[in-house]
């Protein structure tokens, strides 16, 4: 009997990614989005559409009823969520806080039938806050650099975090917390993350923030919220990062890539801005938001060393590599049978 997988922000970046890694796993995939249109393409890869809206009970009842109850519980896998640094703190808790409620509704009717394995939420490492040098250790599920009010982002991805253990705790659920780090990856279905922007900058020259993050390949963090479905503890969290680098070394990265793969890449440097010069430039939003200069100019390094041992996470230099040169690539590399997955992979450059 195949396990079936519920992803909710399925036709997200990453969610899309996700479907890919479960259909490879065999798994029985049920991609919610509350425009079904949206996705057509994780239909043709194997995926069942599904409403996905859980903003009242009467989208929580359709998407129930569009699933199946004889054949086995459901992991429920929510990617729901943004990452947009133009966002006032109303619009970043409307987007990360207000669907936590309904989820934890959904998942509780869920329960109360016998039908809920397992509830993963994916969140961000933002939760954890940033530091404004480079830090001396990676951040742990343990540890927290978290201070309200610094970053509206931060905040939101927090709450939401906050709002989904206490709601959980009184429903009697305990779910397993996924963190990934800043992913790595081509667009697909026209979504992106901002690494697909600051790796176009590079190629491009220019000045790079003064921050550092974890850079992951979306591919291995994909591989590594399926396997946090199937080996994770309830209750515990996982940090899913990748290389620990600054800004203008991953910058350095890129370039260094795209000459490899005979792109132009511009001879103009790539100079590091002092995180002052860019917090005076974001306040008043030349080239970047405030949220886009204090994040980039704060560090974000992490310990995936908890996800590598109970989870069998792995992520090296060259899984990196192999996500920028994809992305440099502008190809869409995730469809069912993709040979990164596994597959036969039939498509022309």
């Amino acid at each position: 009997m195949r396990k079936n997988v519920v992803v909710l922000g399925s036709t997200g970046f990453l969610g899309r990614y996700l479907c890919a890694a479960f259909l490879l796993e065999g798994r029985r995939v049920f991609a919610a989005a509350r425009n079904l249109a949206a996705a057509e393409d994780l239909v043709t890869r194997g995926c069942i559409p599904v409403p996905g809206s859980l903003g009242d009970g009467d989208a929580r009842k359709a998407l129930r009823s569009a699933l199946p109850t004889g054949d086995g519980p459901f992991i429920v896998v929510s990617c729901m969520g943004s990452v947009d640094y133009r966002q006032d703190r109303i619009q970043a808790a409307r987007a990360n806080v207000g669907p936590v409620e309904g989820l934890c509704a959904f998942c509780a009717d869920l329960a109360a039938e016998g039908l809920l394995e397992r509830l993963i939420f994916v969140g961000s490492v933002a939760s954890l806050g940033f530091s404004d040098r480079p830090p001396k250790t990676a951040l742990t599920e343990t540890g927290s650099l978290f201070s309200r009010g610094r970053s509206a982002y931060c905040d939101a991805k927090r709450d939401a975090e906050d709002a989904l253990y206490e709601a959980c705790g009184s429903l009697g659920i305990a779910p397993i917390v996924v963190l990934p780090g800043s992913l790595v990856g081509p667009r697909i279905a026209g979504r992106g993350t901002t690494t697909v922007e600051l790796s176009a900058r590079a190629i491009r020259g220019g000045p790079m923030l003064s921050g550092g993050a974890s850079y992951a390949s979306v591919f291995r963090v994909a591989e590594g919220i399926a396997a946090a479905a199937e080996r994770g503890r309830p209750g515990e969290r996982y940090l899913l990062g990748g290389e620990n680098l600054p800004m203008a070394d991953f910058a350095a990265l890129v370039r260094e890539r795209a000459r490899k793969a005979g792109l132009d890449v511009s001879k103009r440097p790539c100079p590091t801005l002092p995180r002052p010069v860019a917090r005076i430039l974001g306040r008043l939003s030349i080239g970047m938001t405030d949220q886009q200069a204090l994040l980039g100019s704060s560090w974000h390094f992490i310990d995936s060393g908890k996800a590598k041992r109970e989870l069998g996470y792995v992520h090296g230099p060259d899984d990196l590599a192999e996500a920028i040169d994809l992305n440099l690539q502008a190809r869409e590399t995730v469809r069912h049978g993709d040979s990164r997955f596994g597959g036969k992979d039939d498509r022309k450059p």
